[in-house]
């Protein structure tokens, strides 16, 4: 039996964190794996790759869609993530942070499911494209460094905002 597929573009949350150990390649194999023992958020799906020939999860699907896609999956469907673009923006929640945009494949053999998960997720999808066709780019990726001065007109996330209450000088860097 043939498998019906829908793919969409969304962002991979959290790249703030795992940037420190992995800087985004286009030809990096993504995977992803369920996080139901993760403290945070119970529908988590983490997005894995290689990083120094160690499977490590490098971010995760946007919460907007997790619980969706949980489900979708636990009933037999499939999800895949490719690199998309290696950019990073900043992420569209209110808390802050940076993202990459990967493609999400999900397929499944029975279209009626993939037409519900498809259904299902079209208004959050449609909200993540509205705003990052507005989205500032932070670095283009992959990069070494990037220093710049703020001014007061720039628009920042609250984290953002209370890391340069110090410092009018924001420094932005990937490890090498």
């Amino acid at each position: 039996m043939a498998m019906a597929r829908f793919e969409f573009t969304c962002g991979l949350r959290g790249f703030h964190v795992y940037r420190e150990f992995w800087t985004p390649d286009m030809e990096d194999v993504l995977t992803v794996e369920l996080e139901s023992n993760n403290g945070i958020d119970p529908f988590a799906i983490g997005v894995k790759t290689q990083v120094n020939g160690c499977l490590r999860t490098v971010g995760h699907l946007p919460r907007e869609i997790s619980r969706h896609m949980t489900y979708f999956v636990k009933h037999g469907g499939l999800v895949e993530c490719f690199m998309h673009s290696t950019t990073i923006k900043k992420s569209p929640i209110l808390l802050g942070g940076l993202e990459i945009t990967i493609k999400v494949c999900t397929s499944h053999t029975i279209k009626q499911y993939l037409d519900r998960i498809k259904e299902l997720l079209q208004p959050s999808i449609e909200d993540w494209n509205k705003k990052q066709a507005t989205a500032s780019h932070i670095l283009p990726g992959p990069t070494k460094s990037l220093t710049r001065h703020a001014s007061s007109s720039d628009e920042e996330s609250s984290i953002t905002a209370r890391r340069r209450k110090s410092s009018k000088l924001i420094v932005l860097s990937d490890s090498d």
